[in-house]
C-alpha cells in the first residue's frame, strides 16, 4: 500500500503508524499473552505433494478468489491422468458453484491415495518470491517455502485423504 513508508512506533509500544505523505495505516500489536507458540519443532515430511506455484500463478488463483467471492482452494489430481494436479477456486458448501481450474505440471504426487487438500487462500500472507514450493502431508498440514522462509499452513477441515 505504500512506496516509501515510514514507521513510528508509539510510546507504550502498541501500535505501529505506517505513512507516507498523506497516507497513514495504524496498525495495533497483538497482546503477547495471547498468542500461541510452538514448544516443539514441526517435524513432518510434507512430501504426500509436492509442487512448485510461480508468483503469477499464485496471484491468478487469487484474483480467482476474489472474483468468484470465495477462499477455498482445492488440490486434488487432475482428470487428465498422470503427474498433474489442479488447483481448483471453489466454494466448497456449493457443489454448483463457479469454478477456476489451473492444471499444474510442476509437481511429484508421492501417493496412491485418492485426496482433495483444501485451504483457506486467505491465509496464503507470504512474503513476495519468484516461486512457492508447496509440500503436503495426509495429516492435513503444509510446508511453503517463500524464498528462504518456511510457512506451515494448516488445511481446512474439508481435506479429504482416501488411501487405496
Amino acid at each position: 500500500m505504500f512506496d516509501d513508508p515510514t514507521l513510528s512506533f508509539d510510546d507504550d509500544k502498541k501500535f505501529v503508524k505506517i505513512t507516507d505523505g498523506i497516507t497513514s495505516f495504524q496498525y495495533y500489536f497483538s497482546d503477547i499473552d495471547i498468542l500461541t507458540v510452538p514448544t516443539n519443532d514441526i517435524n513432518l515430511p510434507c512430501e504426500d505433494l509436492q509442487f512448485t506455484l510461480t508468483d503469477e500463478e499464485l496471484n491468478k488463483l487469487r484474483k480467482a478468489s476474489s472474483t468468484l467471492k470465495t477462499s477455498n482452494l482445492s488440490v486434488r489430481k487432475t482428470t487428465m491422468g498422470g503427474q498433474f494436479i489442479e488447483c481448483v477456486i471453489l466454494d466448497k458448501q456449493n457443489p454448483t458453484s463457479n469454478q477456476f481450474t489451473m492444471n499444474i505440471a510442476n509437481c511429484s504426487i508421492n501417493t496412491d491415495a485418492e485426496f482433495d487438500f483444501v485451504f483457506d487462500i486467505n491465509n496464503f500472507k507470504f512474503k513476495p518470491a519468484a516461486e512457492y514450493v508447496f509440500g503436503i502431508d495426509k495429516k492435513q498440514v503444509a510446508l511453503i517455502k517463500a524464498g528462504d522462509t518456511d510457512y506451515w499452513v494448516a488445511l481446512d477441515k474439508t481435506t479429504t485423504f482416501k488411501e487405496q
